[in-house]
């Protein structure tokens, strides 16, 4: 009868144990996601035509002197590369 009680006792710990575990595993996995989800959200937030990639996007395709377009488009592409490193670095 012991050996019951204990053998119980242990298999109820053994899944506490393992519950703990995958409970704590599912709560970094969605910590992680809603991470995830917000950068790529400001990041499709800055590249609509009212953000900041966005409007340095269409001043490029608006432009119509060269040198003009030529700035134009190095200041998106910066825009765009920072961006893309802050999301690579966090």
């Amino acid at each position: 009868m012991i050996s019951i009680v204990i053998r119980f006792s242990w298999t109820i710990a053994q899944r506490s144990r393992v519950e703990n575990s995958l409970t704590a595993s599912l709560e970094d996995i969605i910590s992680r996601i809603d991470s995830e989800f917000n950068e790529i959200l400001q990041i499709s937030q800055n590249m609509t035509p009212t953000g900041l990639i966005g409007g340095k996007y269409d001043a490029y395709l608006a432009g119509t002197v060269q040198y003009d377009r030529n700035n134009d488009y190095s200041s998106f592409a910066n825009s765009l590369n920072i961006a893309t490193l802050e999301r690579r670095i966090f």
